[in-house]
């Protein structure tokens, strides 16, 4: 996790925006932010905004935990509309944790959204190059 961290903090550039599902957001806050980024108080918005240093953080809030190849495409679209993000913004996806099953098919899902993963072991992994999906 360390080396993913510090690939993090030496690659994006201040006002990244980072894109994570619930569980890697609780790792990335507390490795990257020092604090939570994550909702934990009802009513549960469709996604949570936190900022994190020079960072803004993105959480979709999913009936999962964890981003899945199925509807990854519709959580990137649906964040990309809610703060217009395009082409041109610095985008970043993270994925970390302890659910890892789906960890295959979401790589497979980025390859064709135009990213390459970094991986840092079997279940952390950047994505650097995130092309936001149009509608």
């Amino acid at each position: 996790m360390q080396e993913a961290v510090d690939v993090f903090r030496q690659s994006a550039p201040p006002g990244a925006i980072v894109i994570a599902d619930y569980q890697s957001a609780l790792l990335f806050g507390y490795y990257v932010c020092g604090h939570g980024v994550v909702q934990t108080f009802l009513p549960m918005q469709p996604l949570f905004r936190a900022e994190c240093q020079s960072y803004t953080v993105i959480t979709p809030n999913s009936r999962e935990f964890r981003f899945n190849g199925d509807d990854i495409e519709d959580e990137l679209k649906s964040v990309s509309a809610e703060y217009k993000l395009s082409h041109g913004n610095n985008v970043w996806l993270f994925s970390a944790g302890w659910i890892t099953d789906s960890a295959p098919g979401v790589q497979k899902k980025m390859g064709k959204l135009g990213c390459s993963p970094k991986k840092f072991g079997e279940n952390i992994y950047w994505c650097s190059a995130l092309l936001v999906p149009d509608d």
